[in-house]
């Protein structure tokens, strides 16, 4: 396969080769490689595809016509893959997420909590994809060290989870504490503590079974709530 980043590279439709392709190693790339995205080109479509572009081809799929990060063929999808102070949805190499691995729930179990809270940007009360889609940051000292607890973004502080289009500004409010199951921002149809009902199928990949989100393990839209990722 060639390297040439001005080339896409389009990927075999089998979701196990493809998962393993999104899971390659960074350190394999130069230093001086561009980060790529793995998308699903025109999903439902029969120009339906797996690409692998660097990010600035990938983000103008997104844009131009609503391509989402992850291959084609999977159910579930993901939020988030690499973690904090990031500008969009990670990077096939920070893909840490086994095929049919078990999924975590949120709120968290565990004793840390990384304060990673949700912004729905479009007030639907379920998570929104896209270039301008809704947004998720940390808010916990542990994580993000310049953090401040408050329920709202403190911009150049709190740490950007997913941000794609740098719309996250200072003062906007949390919608959702996603790891106490906490609302701030009414309205919402929720599932009876707090956060919408669509919230229970946001979950993570326990990669280290601290029964709590640690930052860099992935986020994912559980579609079919089974607690697999499939």
């Amino acid at each position: 396969m060639k390297s040439n980043p001005k080339q896409f590279v389009v990927l075999a439709s089998a979701p196990t080769a493809l998962l393993a392709i999104m899971m390659a190693p960074t350190s394999a790339a130069s230093p001086q490689s561009e980060p790529r995205m793995t998308i699903c080109h025109k999903e439902g479509t029969p120009a339906e595809m797996t690409l692998t572009l660097p990010y600035p081809a990938a983000m103008s799929h997104i844009r131009a016509h609503g391509d989402r990060l992850g291959p084609c063929g999977l159910v579930d999808v993901i939020i988030d893959a690499d973690g904090t102070a990031s500008t969009g949805d990670g990077v096939p190499g920070a893909v840490n997420t086994p095929l049919n691995a078990t999924l975590s729930d949120f709120p968290v179990l565990g004793i840390a909590d990384a304060g990673l809270d949700w912004f729905d940007n479009d007030g639907d009360g379920q998570w929104t994809f896209g270039l301008v889609g809704d947004d998720m940051h940390s808010e916990d000292p542990n994580t993000c060290p310049t953090a401040i607890r408050n329920g709202i973004h403190d911009l150049g502080f709190d740490c950007k989870v997913v941000d794609m289009d740098a719309s996250l500004f200072q003062g906007q409010g949390v919608s959702c504490d996603l790891e106490v199951n906490a609302a701030f921002v009414p309205p919402f149809t929720t599932n009876g503590v707090g956060c919408p009902s669509s919230q229970n199928n946001i979950r993570y990949y326990d990669a280290n079974g601290d029964l709590s989100w640690d930052d860099g393990e992935d986020i994912i839209l559980d579609v079919n709530g089974n607690f697999i990722f499939d």
